[in-house]
């Protein structure tokens, strides 16, 4: 019944903005509410010029209430934060425009909808590539890390054509299960000059991933890594991003939607503090550039 009372609020409110002017609206999807989600929706609140509703999925079992409001309150835009509100908004609402943020390796539900466009959590290849120069390496083969689900296939997709680009090669060790990424990791040090971990639930475990750390210090080949929690585990380095900033970016896009304008199908997080772990640099004998450690987070 509480759900009910407030998607009529919502329905209600929405009534008033209407009769009172023609602004723009923006209805926005939640999957949880969390700190990261919150700092981003501020972001995205801050940036955006329209009238804002906001529904939380976690919080309000009736979804197809949230459809019905939808349909009665005809927005001009979705905005979806969260892989959940992602998911749910690109498999039930076609016809409105969807900003999604707050989402790592989005799927082919969100990539292949029409309507759908957003900034994802990914690391972007191509910095990381640019960071490996910039430690002077001469890493010529990158070995990656892929489950046969292929959940990372929009990551390894990016890498691919990165990787490309530089003209380098990439090497891919097949995971089946969480059993198989030391056994493929012990045979990607043998051959590459680096490695780049994507984000994979099933390549990349906690148990497994302290033992990739210790495989790649014993061949000191330098371990790239989705996140700055495993650079704190042991990783050489990643990036790091700004939830607050994601969401101010996701309200750019979403302003240039409702001008009008065309925009890219994709965008990676704009702001990236490197994060490094400085006793893995030492493991790995590298020289760190006093360029890289100027802003950098840094572990010990």
């Amino acid at each position: 019944m509480k759900s009910v009372y407030f998607l009529l609020g919502v329905v209600l409110s929405c009534t008033a903005w209407s009769q009172a002017s023609h602004a723009r609206s923006v209805f926005v999807i939640n999957s949880i509410n969390c700190c990261s989600y919150d700092d981003s929706l501020r972001g995205f609140e801050a940036s955006l010029d329209a009238k804002i509703i906001q529904v939380c999925l976690a919080e309000n079992n009736d979804h197809a209430g949230i459809l019905e409001t939808v349909r009665q309150i005809a927005p001009d835009l979705i905005a979806a934060v969260g892989s959940t509100a992602a998911h749910f908004s690109a498999r039930h609402i076609s016809d409105i425009p969807i900003v999604y943020f707050m989402v790592m390796n989005p799927d082919d539900v969100l990539l292949q909808s029409k309507n759908t466009q957003g900034v994802v959590l990914n690391q972007n290849p191509a910095l990381m590539l640019e960071m490996l120069t910039s430690l002077h390496l001469g890493a010529e083969r990158i070995g990656t890390l892929s489950s046969d689900g292929m959940q990372n296939a929009f990551a390894m997709r990016h890498l691919q054509q990165a990787v490309e680009k530089k003209g380098l090669s990439l090497k891919i060790g097949r995971v089946g299960n969480k059993l198989d990424s030391i056994d493929a990791i012990t045979q990607l040090v043998e051959s590459s000059d680096a490695i780049i971990l994507l984000p994979d639930r099933m390549a990349i475990s906690a148990r497994s991933f302290r033992q990739m750390v210790e495989i790649s210090r014993q061949h000191r080949v330098p371990l790239l890594v989705p996140t700055g929690l495993f650079v704190k585990l042991g990783g050489l380095a990643s990036f790091a991003h700004d939830a607050a900033d994601i969401g101010h970016q996701a309200g750019e896009m979403a302003n240039r939607i409702l001008d009008g304008d065309t925009v890219e199908r994709v965008e990676y997080p704009r702001h990236n503090q490197l994060v490094l772990n400085r006793t893995t640099v030492k493991w790995n004998r590298l020289r760190l550039p006093r360029s890289l450690q100027q802003g950098a987070k840094l572990y010990d």
